[in-house]
């Protein structure tokens, strides 16, 4: 599930936009919740989420210094601004800056649950490219810490198919095989002899792995010609 972090000073417009995404959004996880920007910004850097939705009008930090302050230390995090007509044109540099949405209070539901449709695909085409970077850097002999969250299937099975039998000689940079964004099993490889399979073991029981590998063993040999 993508993460969630909501601000707004106002007990009843929280609970009314935290609601809503409960109901309409289930693809997202509220991880917490804040008054105003300064707390936001410590829940921010703790949790790192995906989405901010604040209120501009706040006491200590207001929505546009809690933006602003998100972009340059935590340039992933996509910010959403929800507030009243007249702070629209205060609102106005966030929105031309290309670092935020906007959408106008009283909130409509559907307005928001469209919002964050839109922010899915961004969401998942970020995350994409995420899994890249960390396969890329995994099967390059490098070291991740905590950022497996982008692998959002939980627990998953793995394969690592050599089509000529040897180790790979150097740890280099190496030709990067991936799967699409859409697809559930991910392929990669450090060069063109090698194909890492990673299958989420929502799709796969256990006692059907064994099976999985024999029909890959069977795939990478008949592409290559060898049987």
């Amino acid at each position: 599930m993508f993460r969630i972090i909501v601000t707004d000073d106002e007990p009843a417009s929280l609970n009314y936009v935290c609601m809503i995404l409960r109901k309409k959004c289930p693809e997202y996880e509220i991880i917490g919740t804040a008054e105003n920007g300064k707390e936001a910004l410590k829940l921010v850097g703790q949790y790192r989420p995906d989405v901010l939705i604040t209120d501009i009008r706040m006491p200590i930090m207001d929505g546009i210094a809690l933006i602003e302050q998100v972009r340059e230390e935590f340039p992933d995090v996509i910010s959403v601004i929800v507030s009243g007509y007249s702070e629209f044109e205060y609102a106005k540099s966030a929105i031309r800056s290309g670092v935020c949405d906007y959408l106008l209070k009283p909130l409509v539901p559907s307005d928001l649950q469209r919002l964050m449709d839109d922010l899915k695909v961004k969401l998942n085409s970020m995350y994409y490219e995420k899994r890249n970077q960390i396969l890329s850097i995994l099967c390059n002999g490098g070291v991740v810490k905590s950022e497996f969250r982008y692998f959002m299937e939980g627990n998953y099975f793995a394969v690592l198919f050599r089509k000529n039998g040897r180790i790979r000689r150097s740890l280099g940079t190496g030709v990067e095989i991936f799967s699409m964004e859409e697809e559930k099993i991910y392929s990669y490889g450090r060069d063109e002899m090698e194909s890492l399979y990673l299958v989420p073991e929502v799709i796969l029981s256990q006692k059907d792995f064994q099976k999985y590998v024999q029909k890959t063993f069977v795939k990478e040999t008949e592409k290559e010609g060898y049987i």
